[in-house]
């Protein structure tokens, strides 16, 4: 059995549940959206594999740590869809295929917010970790 995936749930849980008793100033949210996933790939000759976007979506809970005056810490855990769709073309038989997969996500976001005007300006990037769970071919 991998731990991997429970520990990395359990870390995050910990930080779900550490963070409501934290006197720093916590917001929970919800995120939901679209995914447009493509694969780039090379066919066994070494000639470049034609692949399109297959959409896909996520949806999960987040949670705003703020560790300093305009820097905050997002953890989250994410439900996401993703995916590609591709088309061989034969001289006798052309075949059209989708991928899709589906992942736990727990993405660890920095963000930088700075207030401008009368809103503020949302700048972040971080690591995240994904489990996946299924999907079809």
């Amino acid at each position: 059995m991998r731990l991997k995936p429970f520990c990395t749930a359990g870390l995050i849980a910990g930080l779900l549940f550490h963070s409501a008793y934290a006197e720093a100033q916590v917001q929970f949210g919800v995120r939901a959206g679209a995914n447009f996933s493509n694969v780039i790939s090379k066919d066994p000759d070494g000639n470049k594999a034609d692949f399109t976007l297959n959409p896909g979506f996520h949806v999960g809970a987040t949670v705003d740590i703020a560790i300093a005056d305009q820097f905050v810490v997002q953890p989250g855990l994410l439900f996401t869809q993703k995916g590609f769709q591709s088309e061989v073309i034969t001289p006798l038989v052309t075949t059209a295929s989708t991928a899709t997969s589906h992942h736990f996500e727990v993405p660890v976001n920095f963000i930088f917010k700075p207030e401008v005007g009368t809103g503020k300006l949302l700048l972040g990037a971080g690591p995240y970790a994904a489990y996946g769970v299924g999907g079809d071919l």
